[in-house]
């Protein structure tokens, strides 16, 4: 069993060394401004989020007043989706600065795409 002067012991060979304390404070550093710019892009993809929102709403109205009934509406215009960043989002960005985690999509596209897949016996 270790006692607390074993530790004491071996953490000053440990950090005796003078490449040791430098490549912890590099490695420390490098930490510190990898989770800096990843809050920095889901505070700035939250902001576009919300920017989003707010556009969506002010288009949708616009279409509103164009068409006649809600499934008209629903038909032709765009539709908001995305994908909020977590909470511990910062810690890890991964894939989320190349695959896209927002889309504006209409049923009017998704309508072809029923008929696009042939599921019936095919001859």
């Amino acid at each position: 069993m270790m006692r607390f002067t074993d530790i004491k012991r071996e953490a000053g060979f440990v950090f005796g060394h003078r490449q040791i304390k430098l490549t912890l404070l590099v490695v420390f550093l490098l930490s510190a401004a990898s989770l800096w710019s990843g809050h920095v892009e889901m505070q700035e993809q939250q902001a576009t989020i919300e920017r989003l929102l707010e556009k969506d709403q002010i288009e949708r109205e616009a279409v509103i007043t164009h068409q006649s009934n809600y499934g008209m509406v629903a038909y032709y215009a765009f539709h908001l989706t995305y994908a909020p960043p977590s909470p511990l989002a910062f810690s890890a960005v991964g894939e989320r600065d190349v695959f896209p985690w927002k889309h504006r999509i209409r049923m009017l596209a998704l309508e072809g795409q029923i008929y696009e897949s042939d599921t019936d016996n095919p001859e």
